[in-house]
């Protein structure tokens, strides 16, 4: 069997093996640099991974106080619960059907006020039929004139409002307003028995 040499034609055809070996070697270089490369990647990779270490180790260790907080707070937690379990009945009062909002904006200390009179009238000296004289009534009201000062007071006071029981055996209380001139006056009466 005869040895084959570079150059040699084999079947009409050279045998280049010398530059497939360089081909072969510089394919070798440039993998050589690429696992350099990726070595400097991984190494670069593993020092971010150190460095979140650090930070993994701060957060844990931040957690472990917020839980802490939260243990700490499960004994108000639970005295606001009671709390507001305890004023379920007063919430229901307030806000029964639970929307958010005050069922009966007329409430006022567990009392339910009803409008019994409301209006305005151009008279210096107003007189308001209200509820029958007899029962213990409650009232409450306003009354405003843009161009007279009102103020509170009984019956014996001359431009004054008040609210009178049964005055001249009328048998309704009525609310009286005096002013000075005619203006407008505007009121409101409300009152619970």
């Amino acid at each position: 069997m005869a040895k084959l040499k570079l150059g040699s034609t084999v079947g009409g055809q050279e045998i280049a093996i010398g530059s497939d070996i360089t081909t072969l070697y510089d394919r070798m270089g440039t993998a050589e640099t690429n696992i350099s490369n990726n070595d400097s990647d991984i190494a670069t990779l593993d020092n971010r991974v150190d460095g979140n270490d650090s930070d993994i180790s701060g957060n844990d260790s931040d957690i472990a106080t917020l839980d802490g907080r939260v243990d700490d707070n499960d004994s108000d937690i639970a005295t606001l619960d009671n709390r507001v379990d305890g004023n379920d009945s007063e919430i229901n009062q307030i806000d029964g059907n639970h929307d958010g909002k005050v069922d009966n904006a007329d409430r006022l200390n567990g009392k339910r006020w009803v409008t019994v009179a409301s209006g305005s009238k151009s008279d210096p000296d107003l007189h308001i039929t209200l509820k029958s004289a007899g029962y213990h009534h409650h009232y409450n009201f306003s009354a405003y004139c843009n161009s007279a000062e009102i103020n509170y007071a009984d019956e014996d006071t001359d431009g004054e409002a008040y609210i009178t029981t049964n005055q001249n055996n009328n048998g309704y209380d009525t609310l009286y307003v005096s002013t000075e001139i005619s203006s407008t006056i505007y009121y409101e009466v409300w009152s619970w028995e």
